[in-house]
C-alpha cells in the first residue's frame, strides 16, 4: 500500500540521514539517488551542486570541492579518472587526504542490483593516533640503537680489560 511505502521510504530517509558517516547511494545507472547532510558537511561539498540524478563524475567534482588535497602533479581531471576507474572496481576503501589536515575513508560497496552504496567515514582522529604511534616508534627505534651503541662499546671495552689482566697473569 502507499503508506506502508511511505513509511519505508521515511525510515531509509531516517536511517540514511541519522548515519554517523556520509552515505551517498547511486543507482545501477551511476545516478545519485540519495545521499545526507553529514555527507556535505565532511566533504564541503556545495548543496546547490549535489542534485539528486547526477552522474557519479558530476557528484566527485561537487563534493570533492577545495577541501580534498591531491598533489601538484596530479591535475582534477587526471585525479578524477583515477577515482572513477576506482570506483568501477571498488576493492579496499580509499583514505583522502584533506587540506585542512583531516582524512576521510572513502568505502564502496555494490548493491544487489547493480548500485553503489558510498561511505565516507572520518578517520582524522585514527591518523592522528597513527602519526603518533610512528613517531613513538620511531624514538623507541633510536633509543634502542643508542643502548646497542653504548653495549658494543662497553662489551669492547670490557674485552679489552679481561685481555689486560689475563696478560698480566700470565706474566706474573
Amino acid at each position: 500500500s502507499e503508506a506502508r511505502l511511505g513509511a519505508a521510504h521515511a525510515l531509509l530517509h531516517d536511517a540514511i540521514e541519522g548515519a554517523p558517516a556520509g552515505i551517498a547511494v547511486f543507482d545501477a545507472d551511476d545516478r545519485l539517488r540519495a545521499y545526507n547532510s553529514r555527507l556535505l558537511k565532511m566533504t564541503s561539498g556545495d548543496p546547490a551542486l549535489v542534485q539528486l540524478g547526477m552522474d557519479f563524475r558530476s557528484f566527485v567534482r561537487a563534493v570533492r570541492g577545495d577541501r580534498v588535497a591531491h598533489p601538484v602533479h596530479d591535475p582534477d581531471e587526471r585525479w578524477l579518472e583515477e577515482r572513477y576507474r576506482q570506483h568501477l572496481a571498488p576493492g579496499a576503501p580509499l583514505e583522502v587526504r584533506l587540506r585542512d589536515g583531516g582524512w576521510l575513508q572513502i568505502s564502496e560497496t555494490r548493491t544487489r542490483h547493480g548500485g553503489t552504496v558510498i561511505v565516507y567515514t572520518d578517520i582524522s582522529a585514527l591518523k592522528q593516533r597513527e602519526g603518533e604511534l610512528r613517531r613513538s616508534a620511531d624514538e623507541l627505534e633510536a633509543l634502542v640503537a643508542a643502548r646497542t651503541e653504548a653495549l658494543t662499546r662497553s662489551e669492547a671495552r670490557l674485552r679489552q680489560v679481561n685481555q689486560e689482566l689475563e696478560t698480566f697473569t700470565y706474566s706474573v
